[in-house]
């Protein structure tokens, strides 16, 4: 999901040009908003200079992805490794083996491991049905 976040100051909003299911649709000066954003910038760097910035401090589990601290995730934090998908013990069988052998009590079956197309047979019997 993308989030486009538009942040535009009043005076650059103008007259309303319709409506979409009871909001109004609003003109926006484009060329206005963008000056008042470079002119923003430019009195935000000369306000900022000669001033040293703070160290920034990262908390356990936190990394800085494109100038933003977050919390890592457990994929970025193992990387490839954890996409890597093992296959189960078992006997490789097709599809529609593994439906024949799913009506039998007490079977256990992985279906399409890896996204592949097969079924793994397990040999083992699920702990609710051993007596």
């Amino acid at each position: 999901m993308r989030v486009d976040d538009l942040i535009t100051h009043g005076d650059d909003v103008s007259n309303t040009v319709g409506e979409f299911y009871g909001t109004p649709i609003r003109e926006v000066y484009e060329l206005a908003q963008e000056l008042r954003e470079i002119a923003d910038t430019q009195r935000r760097v000369r306000d900022s200079l000669g001033i040293k910035q703070p160290d920034v401090v990262l908390l356990p589990g936190e990394v800085v992805h494109s100038n933003v601290i977050r919390h890592d995730t457990t994929a970025e934090f193992l990387g490839e490794v954890f996409y890597t998908q093992e296959m189960p013990e078992g006997r490789q069988i097709p599809l529609h083996k593994g439906l024949e052998q799913n009506q039998k009590v007490g079977t256990l079956i992985t279906w399409r491991p890896g996204n592949q197309d097969i079924a793994v047979l397990h040999e083992e019997v699920p702990s609710e049905q051993q007596g």
